[in-house]
């Protein structure tokens, strides 16, 4: 019991070092085809430029103004350590998809041993079949065809809240 624990806890290292990887090997790349990106970056430039944004419409933002400014804020963020707003949407962006798909994995890892180890070898493969003759997108598409990067950093955000929520129902139990 306590090796399987060992086990399944070193998957987490695994996860980190593949997010790593991911972020190291797209940080030159910016996949996205759609104007959108041009009003997340305004908007998140402006939050970096004065750090509060008045509650008066910009009419320099348009739609922009009554966007969700959450994601914006951390790209902000983000991009003071880079001095580039648009590296901090890139590495906000980057860091999402792969939260996503990680958490997909650590979801399904967190079934009963031999139930997950079927699961995963299932996805695994149906991904490849999906990579190689479906071709559905998947997530982190919605960056590529439409700049859909609020969505995704609340999907992130989401997943993420799932895993907390397993960790939690794992050591302490059920609540209700």
């Amino acid at each position: 019991r306590q090796r399987q624990m060992c086990i399944r806890d070193s998957y987490s290292l695994w996860y980190l070092f593949l997010l790593g990887i991911f972020v190291l090997f797209n940080i030159d790349s910016l996949w996205s085809g759609s104007v959108d990106l041009a009003h997340h970056y305004a908007l998140a430039y402006r939050i970096s430029e004065q750090w509060l944004l008045s509650s008066t419409p910009d009419p320099t933002l348009g739609e922009m103004n009554f966007y969700p400014r959450g994601s914006h804020i951390i790209a902000a963020i983000v991009g003071v350590f880079f001095n580039s707003t648009f590296i901090g949407i890139q590495l906000t962006t980057l860091v999402s998809i792969a939260i996503i798909w990680l958490s997909i994995l650590a979801i399904l890892n967190g079934m009963p041993q031999r139930i997950a180890n079927a699961t995963l070898l299932s996805f695994f493969l149906f991904f490849l079949v999906n990579t190689f003759i479906l071709r559905f997108n998947l997530h982190g598409h919605e960056v590529i065809g439409n700049f859909f990067y609020s969505q995704l950093v609340a999907q992130a955000f989401l997943y993420l809240s799932l895993i907390f929520s397993m960790r939690i129902e794992k050591k302490f139990g059920e609540l209700c």
